[in-house]
């Protein structure tokens, strides 16, 4: 499971990783039509969350 901590609207969210899988690929999209030298299949989740919400979105991973 993914949490993710959004600090503009102190909200939470939880992802499967299947959820998260396809979420981090739209965001890699997003910032790919942003930023079009990027090796983006190279960037790590961290590097895709850091380009689209910069300090505002914390993610961590947990086992259930």
């Amino acid at each position: 499971m993914i949490v993710t901590f959004d600090i503009s609207n102190q909200s939470f969210e939880a992802y499967t990783q299947e959820e998260w899988d396809r979420q981090i690929q739209h965001w890699r999209e997003e910032v790919g039509e942003q930023l079009e030298d990027l090796d983006l299949e190279n960037l790590t989740d961290e590097e895709i969350v850091e380009y689209m919400y910069g300090d505002e979105l914390f993610f961590d991973r947990f086992e259930v």
